[in-house]
C-alpha cells in the first residue's frame, strides 16, 4: 500500500502491479507477463510478471518503480493510515528501486 492505494503484492511467485490502464496494456507486450484474471475476468489496470521477468534487481525495482509512482499521482484515500505503513515501504523500496535503476 502506498498513500492508501494499493500498489503491488505477490501471489504465489508472481508479481502483481496495478498501473494505468495504457502501462498495463504497454507491459503486456513486454515478456513475462500476463493479465491478472484472478477472478476468472481480466482486470485492465492489473498484471502479473513471473519470477523470469523480475529475476534481476534492476527489472524487479522498474516493476516495483511504475507500481509505486502511480499509487503517488493519485489523491490519497482518507482511511489511508499514515507514516507507518507509507513511510516504511518507502524507506525500504523507493530507494532501493531509485539506487538499482541508475547503475
Amino acid at each position: 500500500m502506498v498513500n492508501g492505494h494499493m500498489c503491488c503484492g505477490v501471489l504465489k511467485t508472481d508479481l502483481v502491479l496495478l498501473l494505468t490502464p495504457e502501462e498495463a496494456a504497454a507491459s503486456l507486450r513486454q515478456p513475462h507477463t500476463r493479465p491478472m484474471d484472478f477472478t476468472g475476468k481480466p482486470m485492465k489496470s492489473m498484471i502479473y510478471v513471473s519470477a523470469t521477468g523480475t529475476d534481476s534487481d534492476k527489472a524487479l525495482a522498474a516493476w516495483v518503480e511504475s507500481a509505486v509512482r502511480l499509487a503517488w499521482s493519485v489523491p490519497e484515500k482518507r482511511s489511508a493510515l499514515k507514516s507507518v505503513g507509507d513511510v516504511a515501504l518507502l524507506l525500504q523500496v523507493w530507494p532501493l528501486a531509485d539506487q538499482r535503476l541508475q547503475s
